[in-house]
């Protein structure tokens, strides 16, 4: 069945809400789970994701591991996978500490 979240790619569908406001449709943890970048002038970004990660000392660092509570632990994980290397490459989140 296809998925009306995602392209082809496998990259979710992101939805612009208004001019500084884009839709992310995150699903897997819970049915409808969406974050939602924030974003003004140049590369300034606030990503509100809710509770995408629910142990952030462990989950940060290792965005695989899943969670009871998830409706889908498989779209779960590939959503906080997709999320962190986002956060990642806005520099919003500091990388792993090997």
């Amino acid at each position: 069945m296809k998925d009306p979240h995602r392209r082809p790619s496998g990259s979710p569908v992101r939805v612009a809400i208004n001019a500084w406001a884009t839709a992310i449709p995150t699903p897997g943890r819970t049915p409808g789970h969406t974050v939602y970048d924030e974003h003004g002038d140049g590369d300034v970004h606030l990503l509100v994701w809710g509770d995408t990660v629910h142990v952030p000392a462990l989950q940060f660092t290792c965005p695989k591991v899943p969670w009871e509570f998830d409706t889908d632990q498989s779209r779960a994980r590939a959503a906080r996978v997709a999320l962190t290397a986002t956060g990642y490459a806005l520099h919003h989140l500091a990388p792993p500490l090997d």
